[in-house]
């Protein structure tokens, strides 16, 4: 089974990325983790967890923002694939005291795991 500390391994495999087992209290850029979305039980093979995983972007300018998620996409989906099945991953801001109205822009995968 993986573990949310597996997640914040695999993600720590990435040039600029801390993976945290779990949400920090502040995120910053750079930081990711895996928040639990749901477990499927299945008969004999164990259960089918669903994970949304995180990563923070910088916020300073929609400018930064972009060029940071265009360059990590590709680079989360190719850690994440090692250990479950991608199931989306798409933009979504986390609201934070530091971030304001606006919040901290990040990343978010899907990722189910058995």
């Amino acid at each position: 089974m993986i573990t949310r500390q597996d997640i914040a391994a695999q993600l720590s495999t990435l040039e600029g990325i801390t993976g945290l087992a779990m949400p920090p209290r502040t995120p910053t850029p750079g930081q990711g983790w895996p928040e639990w979305s749901q477990t499927v039980p299945l008969t004999m093979t164990g259960d089918q967890i669903t994970w949304d995983v995180h990563v923070a972007l910088p916020a300073g300018s929609p400018e930064a923002t972009v060029m940071e998620a265009d360059a990590l996409v590709g680079q989360l989906m190719d850690a994440l694939s090692d250990i479950g099945v991608i199931e989306t991953v798409q933009p979504t801001t986390i609201l934070t005291q530091q971030g304001g109205a606006s919040g901290l822009p990040c990343i978010s995968v899907t990722l189910t795991t058995v």
